[in-house]
């Protein structure tokens, strides 16, 4: 971080298994995950650098998440049952068991 002179103090160390949260909204995380798609000038992305590949992965979970559980809330709220009560959790959890009873009928 600079100072008020346009100075840079030391790097403060850390341990490498920190973890850092962040709170980012679809949005933001949706941008962060095309920017990180997207090839440069010479056609390599950032998925080249060690390490993006995890955090890519990390982001298109929690995207891919909430896309299926607003998806599957969307469903069952155009079949006429009121989701609108339940968590994202409980949307999700209903979604895999639904998803899983049809795959039993189809073997």
């Amino acid at each position: 971080m600079a100072d008020g002179n346009g100075n840079f103090a030391a790097p403060v160390a850390f341990e490498p298994e920190t973890v850092v949260a962040l709170d980012l909204s679809v949005t933001e995380a949706q941008a962060l995950r095309a920017w990180l798609l997207r090839p440069s000038k010479d056609g390599t992305t950032a998925l080249d650098e060690p390490g993006v590949k995890g955090v890519l992965s990390k982001v298109g979970s929690e995207l891919d998440y909430l896309e299926a559980v607003a998806s599957v809330r969307s469903e069952l709220e155009q079949s006429g049952l009121a989701a609108s009560g339940l968590s994202d959790e409980q949307v999700a959890d209903l979604g895999r068991r639904l998803a899983q009873g049809a795959l039993q009928r189809l073997r």
